[in-house]
């Protein structure tokens, strides 16, 4: 059986998808970073508070309307919520620009078929978990101190 990701499922497919979740976990972590290094535009107390709600509102809204969201909004903390997302979910190699998040939810996300549309989500669900534990780990204790 194929999946639309491409993968066969079986014990080699297992293989694949724990490296393809070590590389979204590290890939994660390296966006925090990102954040807490201060090469993102955004804070990361308002990064922080809009990771943290990500997956709830993923599992409310669906993909489609939280992308919408996210690019209507349209400030430096959604986009770089956004750009992270996208490139967790498509693991790319570059971080996505802010084209490349627009053309990807146009070109992908709104035209996918239901199968893959459901892939699309699982791992924008994986991508907030990650996300949100570097979050915690990185960024709270950060929150703390400049209080």
């Amino acid at each position: 059986m194929q999946h639309s990701s491409g993968h066969k499922s079986g014990v080699s497919g297992l293989a694949r998808s724990s490296a393809t979740q070590r590389h979204l976990t590290l890939r994660a972590l390296e966006c925090v970073q990102r954040v807490s290094e201060g090469k993102e535009p955004c804070k990361p107390e308002e990064y922080s508070t809009l990771v943290m709600g990500l997956a709830p509102m993923l599992l409310q809204n669906g993909l489609d309307q939280t992308c919408g969201f996210l690019l209507a909004k349209g400030n430096d903390r959604h986009w770089c919520v956004l750009q992270h997302m996208v490139t967790l979910v498509t693991g790319r190699a570059q971080m996505a620009t802010r084209d490349e998040a627009q053309r990807w939810f146009r070109e992908e996300v709104l035209r996918a078929d239901q199968k893959t549309y459901r892939w699309m989500t699982r791992r924008a669900l994986q991508a907030a978990s990650a996300l949100k534990r570097y979050v915690q780990a990185l960024l709270k204790d950060k929150d703390k101190h400049n209080k």
